[in-house]
């Protein structure tokens, strides 16, 4: 229905280079499609590579310790490119790689200073001395393969000057080089050594079984071919549904202990098989996957039980490219999931300083390039609001024009910047169950969908482990999303939005722009599809019920919706003791805070979309009952609209209060509120700190909200507020609990005040002026 399910985190800005200059180009050039991969290590990072030409980027990735990410660019020698395959193997602390160019192999050990330092703070060019292999003269490759075995590295090439061949070198550099020529007896051997360009290999590949290492290839005429470690050929087989089939082809393996998985990528689709030692029929074709609508597959990941893929399309727009996902032949789309900026044409300019600096959709290195491409002197290491604003207003004065004019050229050019910035170069990880999308300067995450969000995709709701009806299942997964496609990126949906962030009492809003939403409706071309399937239900729905009846049991099924979204009371005793928190952490806390964004902006969507339906039925079919749901939904807004704005705001924090002199419980909120001067000055209570600014949920998390809320799972009454385990999702929801206004604790106004933002305090009391529980009441009322 929306798009969601990749939490976006930005690469490091800079990549510090090492060149390697031993070799020299090979007189036949061949050039290489962009490909990437890498390894997820046991300390929960990931070791990630992609190749450019005669350049190798080398990342180390940590999502929960983003300081600690490094980049590093191997530059072998002008037009000497890097072969697209690298291999890992982790071992203890250490790392082995396999790197090869067309003049070289390198196997090099990756090892960390300190805990605290990345594995590529100390890689130098002698690292790669230490046990490579020169050829004599570089070679055209046109296929490749690495892979690390038994401590040793081994490339496994094929070119247009000889038959397929396996490079071993060993980390030992007192052991010489091997070289191993695939060869054959008999026919077979003499129909391999020939020329003929049907035997060459147009795709290779390493395999492992119970051990053993292979060499699988597919010829030019379409032959899958196996060799065993010595360069006995064991297998040979017709891939029929490739018989007629010329062009170029990708080949990736799946190890298990008694068989071999085999895909195999054409154009747009891609073909499984499965190879195992049963002599009636080793072969077995097992499934065939098409990309939809046509579109080209440009890239694969079949490490996970399902297949990742890039693909691209062309539609009447232009080209597009997408990550999908295979799983039992149901595509799944994969996309950024929304953000407030995306609502650029509400948004008044003094706005923009604020949306620029957003990581979890604007990346850092975006918003750099645009500052670079017009500052006069040097942009600062770190860039605040503050900056931004004063650049932006001094521009705007230089240039003469005024400063809506000049804040909305300049975020156009970020924006320019940032669709760079996010250009996918492929899928990788998915060993441990891991995938992520590698885009020019960000990772994107694929991170575990709600049920609630699996029922609007497409799964069942029997499927879902949700227990609700199939009426409600078919309002999400269904109704909805039809009702969606009509108001979605609407002027009159904005404007619904826009008010509901400026803290207006979402029926009003809702009300007030009934007429408006019925005109969308009745001039969509969805308008039949929407009316067909408030028919069916109502239609299913009058068989269990009278007619007089139907505005009860439609109250009941959205009744559940609500049930499902709705943030419970939240009154958990919770200990504030946050000694040990730091701002300067906030940084550990990005992929847990872009994943509550991306949920809450879901969460926060649909519930919009409920209210201006539900409103739109009690208006249209004179449903009444109803209104007790619309009421319903607006409470779900009011929670939410706090934690979208939390999700886009930024937080400087001025000081630290002393926890000693400051007991905060819900009883004394109000009069621990009015006893403080809401100037900006302090009384002696708070402790001075350096300023620091960084995004407000970052910075909540790391001065006690990450502590709070695993508190809140270690809870006997974890159950009541609707988190069932202590996982990714878990900590989310018990984010959302803290964040809304139905916590007593008031997690997050007592922050403000402690750190003395006052301008967000002001806020937050504007965005809950219209709420009616009774503990926010009296905060807001001191």
């Amino acid at each position: 229905m929306w798009s969601y399910g990749e939490v976006l985190l930005p690469l490091p800005d800079t990549s510090r280079r090492i060149d390697i200059r031993d070799g020299s180009p090979p007189s036949d050039q061949v050039k290489y499609v962009q490909k990437c991969g890498g390894i997820d290590l046991a300390n929960g990072s990931s070791l990630l590579w992609r190749n450019d030409d005669n350049k190798l980027e080398l990342m180390q990735f940590h999502p929960q310790e983003q300081g600690l990410n490094e980049s590093v660019t191997i530059a072998f020698p002008r037009n000497v490119q890097v072969l697209p395959s690298v291999a890992f193997s982790e071992t203890g602390k250490n790392v082995m790689m396999v790197i090869a160019s067309q003049a070289s192999l390198h196997l090099v050990t990756l090892t960390p200073l300190t805990e605290h330092h990345s594995l590529l703070s100390d890689l130098t060019a002698s690292d790669f001395k230490r046990a490579f292999f020169s050829f004599k003269s570089a070679i055209p490759v046109t296929f490749c393969d690495t892979i690390i075995h038994d401590n040793n590295g081994l490339l496994f090439i094929s070119s247009k000057l000889s038959s397929p061949t396996v490079i071993c070198i060993s980390s030992s550099s007192s052991q010489a080089p091997e070289t191993l020529e695939l060869k054959s007896t008999g026919l077979l051997g003499r129909l391999w050594n020939s020329n003929s360009e049907a035997n060459r290999s147009k795709a290779v590949h390493f395999g492992i079984t119970n051990g053993q290492l292979s060499m699988i290839s597919i010829t030019a005429d379409n032959q899958l071919r196996i060799w065993s470690s010595t360069g006995e050929c064991l297998f040979t087989a017709v891939l029929d549904e490739l018989v007629d089939y010329e062009g170029d082809l990708e080949m990736e393996v799946k190890n298990a202990e008694s068989e071999i998985v085999i895909f195999v990528k054409v154009r747009g689709n891609i073909f499984k098989y499965r190879l195992t030692d049963d002599k009636k029929q080793p072969l077995m074709l097992m499934q065939d996957f098409g990309a939809p609508n046509n579109g080209l597959i440009s890239n694969f990941n079949c490490e996970t039980e399902n297949i990742w893929i890039v693909m691209k399309e062309e539609t009447e727009n232009g080209s597009h490219t997408s990550v999908k996902a295979f799983d039992d032949f149901r595509v799944v789309d994969l996309s950024p999931s929304q953000s407030p900026e995306e609502y650029v044409d509400c948004k008044p300019h003094e706005e923009i300083p604020r949306m620029v600096l957003q990581r979890s959709t604007i990346m850092p290195s975006a918003l750099r390039r645009a500052l670079a491409g017009k500052a006069f002197d040097t942009v600062p290491e770190h860039i605040t609001q503050k900056y931004v604003q004063n650049f932006l207003t001094n521009e705007a004065r230089h240039e003469g024009v005024s400063q809506e004019e000049y804040f909305a050229e300049f975020y156009d050019t970020v924006l320019e910047y940032n669709e760079r910035a996010l250009a996918i170069t492929g899928v990788v990880g998915g060993q441990n169950g891991k995938v992520m999308i590698l885009r020019r300067n960000a990772v994107g995450f694929i991170r575990p969908l709600t049920q609630v969000e699996a029922i609007c995709a497409g799964l069942e709701s029997e499927s879902s482990g949700l227990e609700i009806s199939e009426e409600a299942g078919d309002v999400l997964s269904s109704l909805i999303p039809v009702f969606n496609e009509i108001v979605a990126n609407s002027d009159v949906m904005e404007l619904v939005s826009f008010r509901l962030r400026n803290g207006e009492a979402p029926l009003s809003v809702a009300k007030e722009l009934r007429e408006e939403i019925a005109a969308l409706i009745a001039d969509s071309h969805r308008k039949e599809d929407l009316e067909y399937q408030i028919r069916n239900m109502a239609d299913e729905l009058s068989k269990k019920t009278s007619e007089d009846q139907m505005g009860n049991v439609f109250t009941a099924v959205f009744g559940e919706l609500v049930r499902l979204i709705e943030i419970p009371q939240f009154s958990e005793e919770l200990d504030l003791d946050t000694n040990g928190a730091n701002a300067h952490e906030s940084h550990k806390y990005h992929l847990l805070a872009s994943t509550t964004r991306s949920i809450g902006s879901n969460l926060f969507t649909l519930a919009q979309l409920g209210l201006v339906l539900v409103d739109n039925l009690v208006a249209k079919y004179n449903y009444g009952e109803l209104a007790s749901v619309a009421e319903a939904f607006g409470e779900i807004i009011s929670n939410l609209v706090t934690l979208d704005w939390v999700s886009s705001a930024r937080s400087v924090t001025k000081a630290k209060a002393n926890r000693s002199e400051m007991n905060f419980t819900s009883s004394r909120l109000g009069e621990t509120f009015s006893s403080f001067s809401m100037n900006g000055s302090t009384t002696g209570i708070f402790e001075s700190a350096v300023p620091s600014e960084s995004q407000l949920l970052e910075a909540w998390l790391a001065m006690g909200g990450i502590h709070q809320a695993d508190a809140i799972l270690s809870s006997p009454n974890i159950e009541a507020l609707g988190i069932e385990e202590n996982n990714l999702l878990g900590r989310v929801f018990a984010i959302i609990r803290l964040l809304s206004i139905s916590n007593e604790r008031m997690s997050l106004p007592v922050f403000l005040l402690e750190t003395g933002q006052y301008d967000l305090l002001k806020k937050w009391v504007l965005l809950n002026k219209y709420v009616t529980t009774a503990s926010t009441k009296q905060f807001i009322i001191s």
